[in-house]
């Protein structure tokens, strides 16, 4: 059987993910990253800001979506077969 985890500890991993999703919505990962490494050396074929802001979208995107892994699968069950 699985052991359950302390509050502690979800509530450090929850905190963790608060931030995650704060730093993701606003930008301030992965945007200033990218903009920090256009600044300091930018090739003439490749576009940084593209690249940020594609990578931003995902990532916020992510972020709306993962409540949803708490909705249950189609076909789900909530208690296993008997042997």
């Amino acid at each position: 059987m699985q052991r359950r985890h302390s509050m502690r500890n979800l509530a450090a991993r929850g905190g963790v993910a608060a931030v995650a999703g704060a730093m993701m919505t606003t930008g301030l990962y992965p945007l200033a990253v990218h903009a920090y490494r256009a600044a300091a050396k930018h090739d003439g074929g490749t576009h940084p800001l593209r690249a940020a802001l594609g990578e931003w979208a995902m990532s916020a995107a992510v972020s709306a979506l993962r409540p949803a892994g708490f909705w249950p699968l189609p076909g789900a069950q909530t208690h296993a077969r008997a042997p």
